[in-house]
């Protein structure tokens, strides 16, 4: 059985957020990140802001735990022909023991202390920021969208896949101000989007069955003016509910 999917699944906890990404793709914001296990124990960076649209690569009848824990609506796109198109990656998971995390804490302690030339370690630190964009705690706690409580988690079985926007910096939480925040959310929404096309979806989730009628007329009604009529059809063709999914496991 394949562990590996040819899909990348986004879930949100809400239908007007699914229509959302519908009706604008995907608009990356930052989301504040523990990465504490891939810096050095003295730096600013171990829980910081990432500019992210992140993505599971799981397969399709393992996906039951994934929306009980982020949302029961989401979207499935195609991995090979849309998202690594889109530069969309894998992140690297490190556990707080291994020999990675001390690898890459490493490089960061490194740079500060045997880099002289200050524009040569403002460089560097630059690059290993950017990296940072792209790790995650093996394991750790995360808010539970359906039960509203923070749980501990085996992020490692997410597979979790990153869209980073590379104009926008890692912002540590001790700089980070919620007007700064907000106003390059609004700029990531003018200039990065992440866009799809019809045929990059694979599959539209809703929660409930007696939904589709409502995102039906949605996709007929609202998507005119950025997909044509057989476009349209195709979207709908697409829907399907948590409720088959769950019924069909």
């Amino acid at each position: 059985m394949a562990v590996s999917a040819n899909t990348l699944f986004h879930f949100t906890d809400e239908k007007e957020k699914l229509m959302s990404i519908l009706e604008n793709s995907f608009y990356p914001k930052y989301s504040l990140e523990d990465i504490s296990n891939a810096t050095p124990e003295r730096s600013i960076y171990r829980t910081s802001h990432i500019p992210m649209v992140c993505f599971c690569d799981i397969v399709f009848s393992q996906i039951k735990s994934h929306i009980d824990f982020y949302g029961d609506y989401g979207i499935g796109l195609r991995k090979k022909g849309w998202g690594i198109s889109k530069g969309i990656s894998p992140v690297f998971y490190f556990p707080k023991e291994s020999i990675s995390a001390s690898f890459i804490k490493l490089i960061g302690s490194e740079i500060g202390s045997k880099v002289k030339a200050k524009s040569e370690r403002i460089a560097l630190r630059k690059q290993l920021q950017n990296f940072y964009k792209c790790v995650k705690p093996y394991n750790g706690k995360a808010f539970n969208k359906k039960e509203k409580r923070l749980e501990d988690r085996l992020f490692y079985d997410e597979r979790e896949w990153r869209f980073v926007p590379k104009n926008f910096p890692v912002v540590a939480e001790k700089n980070a101000t919620t007007i700064a925040l907000e106003k390059a959310n609004n700029e990531m929404q003018e200039n990065d989007r992440l866009m799809f096309k019809a045929k990059d979806v694979k599959y539209i989730i809703v929660k409930r069955e007696s939904e589709i009628p409502d995102f039906v007329s949605f996709i007929e009604t609202k998507l005119i003016k950025d997909f044509d009529e057989k476009e349209r059809k195709l979207l709908v063709s697409k829907l399907i509910s948590v409720q088959q999914i769950k019924e069909d496991m």
